[in-house]
């Protein structure tokens, strides 16, 4: 009876192991082929959404490019009058031009034929900058041989672009051999007539540096392609530049292509899913700026490599299970480990995109971050910091030297993560906008509030302290919206220093009512004071027992560092800050900003309002451009346009009074310098001055009204405040 039984077991375990196998093979092949369609459409769909992405955001790129070369362009074109009588003050103009724009390579005017017929029939001046030098040189663009690519030398290109402003295709300059692009204003004269185009240049591989960023160019290529159809710049080769897409539809004869180039050349936006000459997804969008169209080109066989190579593989496991389910017969455990096997490479993978998209806010985060140090010639020393808790995070900071003025803020956004950094970003981007046209830390943070309030669906919120520190007289203006008072450490005259909290002014955050309003207070700095701002990163950082590292544990370090410099401070800090907390997670994002005024950065000349010392100023002035390294090129506008404002006040400030003050203070200002001029006269706002008749005789024009027009000509920003009494005229050379 054993054997025989032992038999009919063995024959059933056999039978029951085949049964197993057989329905695990049945179970598994259908839901692999349900798996499978739901993972194609699954990875086709992230295609696509992320690729839109990344099109877009190249688009965006761009078209910042672009948009600083137009603008610089446009302004300076509005001073086209000057030279449509005056052709010597052309290349003072194009000098402007410039050096208004780091990404502008050439820049040139081309005249009307025999507009100045002294200068010849074909009279266009040029500027370009020398490589390896800050020097420019200038040329005749028509006697090197000036012309766009693929346009014949008998047709007059200038009337292509009369009465509105383009870009160029690509064409390789006369003088560099290297591929560029121009964009073209027209210029009008008094009559509304056009006699002039304004061209500025700049060379595409510049451009090309905004599409390096692709992850792999062996997975995927961006083209940016003109209005007709050439190759502008791509990832993979400047070679490229001398193609074109519609000779290449052509040659390739193919409806598809046919189809993607139309929709390329009509300025559409759209997806097609292309075969010639290999499979792949081209993603392309206008950039409605220049006329000029992203492709973003994706092989097929490289978007579905990983996942095939990953289906093969786990044909080969099951198949090995299947074998060791009939051997052991262990298809429980089989059933346990894949579904977890699967939940895992799907959690990872979810984790690895995830992971993508927080580092390329974080890099985005940190470019909004000022970059430009100070050292202490400009009369400040300045030093920032931030580290957020999660690869991004909500705080921020700012600092900028705008017409002899420190402006700084500090402050929190509510919430963590890229909802964060978001509102962090737009939050810096608005105050930079904000800071042109005021200089009262109140009403920046109103304007803010303003804004901010406006559709503020997710209720975000943010604490912010903005001040404004004058260079001159080291007074200090600031508004606390809701942020940590900052520290204001002071040298007592025994020499020792005192670090104390700075008073709030009492109000709340910017962004949760729009009708709040926020005012100012004032305190005087001191050469040798230095001002300590952060966020609750700091005095709230736990250790291991969550225990607080507080406001006075913060307010004695920074006493205890008050005698080194900015950057040490905040070393110091953070220092200490990790001591606190060593073995415990940072929990929230940690930032300082840290200053100390001295004092030293101006330079001041005091007279009276005797025109006879403008002798004195001149040379004054031309010290200051030595010391500061300005072209001697420009030594004489800009004494001249000091000179202008000067008397100006000397002539007008005063009536009837003599021997009464008039001072002239200069300051770095952004890598170049700020002429202030204050008096204590009648209050008087020259630059509402009407502009005067350049056609009236000069002894016809009102008294002042020539010179403020020159000034503000010559000079890169003029502003007027009536601030403590004075007036204060602010000159940016």
């Amino acid at each position: 009876m054993k054997p025989l039984f032992h038999k009919q077991i063995g024959n059933l375990s056999v039978k029951l192991s085949a049964l197993i196998v057989v329905l695990v093979f049945l179970v598994n092949t259908l839901s692999g082929f349900f798996l499978i369609r739901i993972a194609y459409k699954a990875i086709l769909e992230n295609t696509h959404t992320h690729s839109s992405e990344v099109l877009h955001s190249y688009i965006n790129s761009i078209d910042a490019f672009l948009d600083r070369i137009e603008s610089a362009t446009q302004s300076t074109a509005q001073y086209a009058d000057l030279i449509s009588n005056d052709p010597n003050s052309a290349y003072r103009l194009l000098e402007q031009l410039i050096q208004s724009c780091d990404y502008i390579h050439t820049v040139g005017i081309m005249f009307r034929e025999n507009y100045y017929p002294a200068f010849g029939a074909e009279y266009a001046p040029m500027l370009s900058r020398i490589p390896g030098s800050d020097e420019l040189q200038s040329a005749n663009s028509i006697d090197l041989g000036f012309h766009y690519l693929g346009v014949s030398d008998e047709v007059n290109w200038l009337e292509g672009v009369l009465g509105r402003s383009v870009w160029s295709d690509p064409y390789i300059s006369s003088q560099t051999s290297r591929f560029m692009s121009a964009y073209s204003v027209p210029l009008f004269d008094s009559d509304g007539q056009v006699f002039a185009v304004l061209c500025s240049q700049f060379e595409l591989n510049q451009l090309e540096t905004y599409i390096e960023g692709i992850k792999s160019k062996r997975l995927s290529t961006v083209y940016v392609i003109s209005h007709s159809g050439n190759y502008i710049c791509d990832n993979d080769t400047a070679e490229f530049l001398q193609g074109n897409i519609v000779n290449e539809a052509e040659k390739m004869d193919d409806s598809d292509v046919y189809e993607l180039v139309n929709d390329i050349m009509d300025g559409r936006e759209g997806m097609k899913s292309m075969v010639i000459p290999s499979h792949y997804f081209a993603y392309y969008a206008p950039i409605t700026k220049a006329d000029w169209s992203v492709v973003y080109a994706i092989p097929l066989n490289n978007v579905f490599d990983g996942p095939v190579t990953m289906a093969f593989r786990m044909v080969i496991l099951g198949i090995i299970a299947l074998i060791l389910i009939f051997v052991l017969s262990s298809f429980v455990i089989f059933r346990v480990i894949t579904p977890f096997t699967l939940n895992l490479q799907r959690v990872s993978e979810t984790n690895a995109s995830i992971e993508r998209d927080l580092s390329i806010a974080a890099m985005l985060q940190r470019s909004m971050l000022p970059t430009r140090t100070y050292s202490g010639i400009e009369g400040v020393d300045v030093a920032g910091f931030l580290r957020p808790a999660k690869m991004v995070g909500g705080d921020l900071y700012d600092y900028s030297i705008w017409r002899g003025k420190l402006y700084f803020a500090i402050g929190d956004v509510s919430g963590k993560g890229v909802t964060a950094a978001m509102f962090m970003t737009e939050v810096i981007t608005l105050m930079r906008s904000v800071y042109i046209s005021e200089s009262r830390p109140g009403h920046i943070l109103n304007k803010l509030n303003q804004q901010l309030s406006l559709n503020n669906v997710g209720n975000m919120f943010c604490t912010l302290f903005v001040g404004v520190l004058d260079l001159v007289t080291g007074n200090l203006s600031y508004c606390n919206g809701g942020h940590n008072y900052p520290v204001v450490c002071r040298k007592n005259d025994d020499g020792t220093f005192k670090a104390d909290f700075l008073p709030s002014t009492g109000d709340s955050a910017i962004g949760i009512f729009d009708d709040e309003t926020y005012s100012d207070n004032n305190i005087q700095l001191h050469p040798g004071d230095t001002f300590f701002l952060y966020t609750d990163g700091v005095t709230e950082s736990e250790d291991v027992n969550r225990r607080l590292f507080g406001d006075d544990a913060m307010l004695s370090t920074v006493q205890s560092l008050s005698s080194s410099s900015p950057q040490e401070i905040i070393d110091g800090m953070l220092k200490a800050v990790e001591t606190h907390s060593s073995g415990a997670e940072q929990s929230d994002d940690i930032t300082m900003l840290t200053f100390r005024y001295s004092g030293t950065g101006k330079e001041v000349l005091t007279l009276t309002n005797d025109v006879s010392r403008t002798g004195e100023l001149s040379d004054w002035v031309k010290g200051i451009c030595v010391k500061y390294d300005i072209p001697s090129a420009r030594w004489f506008n800009i004494q001249l346009a000091v000179e202008e404002a000067v008397v100006n006040v000397m002539n007008y400030a005063y009536p009837g009074q003599t021997g009464m003050p008039v001072i002239v203070t200069a300051l770095p200002d952004e890598g170049t310098v700020c002429f202030t001029i204050e008096d204590e006269g009648i209050r008087f706002n020259p630059l509402e001055t009407k502009e005067p008749d350049l056609d009236v005789p000069t002894e016809e024009c009102p008294d002042g009204g020539l010179g403020v027009f020159l000034y503000r000509d010559l000079m890169h920003d003029v502003h007027y405040e009536y601030t403590g009494g004075r007036n204060v005229l602010s000159l940016v050379v």
